[in-house]
């Protein structure tokens, strides 16, 4: 499991999450959610976290789901 994290994520709906986290398990997302300060309990991963592989995205910003930023 891969998490990104302090980032603001973007969704599709819904407004921005501010101190965000993004969960991805085999290539997908599992999970979306606030983790302030890397408290990653909000997303409902239980344990799954201590092993994580943490991926600091440093306050950037994040859609998940989205590859490229140039769409139409």
């Amino acid at each position: 499991m891969r998490i990104i994290h302090n980032v603001t994520v973007l969704p599709v709906s819904g407004p921005a999450i501010r101190e965000g986290a993004v969960a991805l398990e085999a290539g997908r997302i599992v999970a979306v959610g606030r983790a302030p300060g890397g408290d990653f309990d909000s997303l409902g991963l239980g344990r799954a976290t201590a092993t994580a592989t943490l991926i600091d995205g440093e306050g950037g910003m994040l859609t998940p789901g989205l590859i490229d930023a140039h769409t139409h």
